[in-house]
């Protein structure tokens, strides 16, 4: 029927097209738009914009599957179908016409529209709040503990021992362990918190666990090439001061490393940063409504 009510569009909108013996597809377009006529499928219009059918001048029907038992049998089962509800789009009403043909047949046999699921207890697999205090109050510590270390540190710079002990590159390694810590408090981030955040934290808790790795890293690596080139220099009698700035030469590792890891999580922060999603384990119910799910 369709197929019949779009070969009479074609041809009523050709002999619409006037005075125009020879027509441009352009035109054969613009009249399509504007064709009109009863069809076998109800009245005919289209969208002046699109071209395509109005969807309000067609009716639809609902066709309702089921087992036949009175054919199927122990090694054959029959399905049959039926037309259950008609609907009318071109009504007044904004939701349309709905006629009823056929009682629709469900699942058990009979037309009782079946029971509503029952509500869905899914296993969310979120971090017991005991774990997250335990994990909160040992970052807490570590935090703690690193801050009052680097104003012990600060405090005595010019005693003996700190100095021998290159105080500046102690308070880098503090202060990497203090990121490091500090990367515990995104990674508890979990619902009922929205997806904003939860996409923030998801990004944050990497950033801040390399960029503290980093930090503890080159200082360590700097503090030890520091001390080779020193032992290089008395193996060949030569003595040697070296003061350690921040932009000295004893400092090229540290700079090297920490801004090649930056540019690293730069990059992955703005080209693929990573978001929060929730996932099934495949443990699902009669339904195929999941029972176990983790973020």
């Amino acid at each position: 029927h369709f197929t019949y009510d779009a070969a009479m569009a074609l041809g009523i909108a050709a002999c619409e097209v006037k005075d125009q013996p020879l027509f441009s597809g352009w035109n054969y377009s613009d009249q399509i738009r504007k064709t009109e006529f009863q069809g076998a499928t109800g009245f005919v219009t289209f969208d002046p914009d699109t071209g395509t059918r109005d969807h309000r001048t067609v009716m639809y029907a609902f066709d309702n599957y089921f087992l036949d038992e009175s054919l199927s049998n122990n090694k054959t089962a029959y399905i049959t179908s039926q037309i259950s509800t008609v609907v009318n789009l071109s009504s007044t009403s904004s939701d349309g016409v709905f006629l009823e043909i056929n009682a629709p047949v469900f699942a058990d046999g009979t037309s009782r529209p079946p029971l509503p699921l029952i509500e869905l207890e899914q296993d969310l697999n979120l971090i017991p709040i005991g774990i997250l205090v335990v994990g909160w109050t040992l970052a807490a510590v570590v935090i703690i503990v690193c801050i009052s270390l680097i104003i012990w540190v600060r405090k005595h710079r010019n005693d003996q021992e700190v100095r021998a002990s290159q105080p500046r590159l102690l308070v880098l390694l503090l202060v990497g362990t203090l990121v490091i810590a500090a990367s515990v408090i995104p990674n508890s981030f979990q619902e009922p918190s929205s997806q904003r955040l939860l996409n923030v934290a998801c990004m944050a808790a990497p950033i801040l666990f390399w960029l503290g790795f980093s930090i503890a890293f080159a200082a360590n690596l700097t503090k030890i090439w520091r001390l080779s080139r020193i032992i290089r220099e008395s193996v060949e009698m030569r003595r040697t001061k070296e003061e350690l700035y921040f932009f000295s030469p004893a400092t090229v590792p540290f700079f090297c490393i920490l801004f090649a890891n930056i540019a690293i999580l730069v990059a992955w922060a703005l080209v693929a940063p990573l978001e929060w999603t929730r996932v099934s384990t495949g443990i699902v119910d009669d339904f195929g409504r999941p029972l176990e799910t983790y973020g």
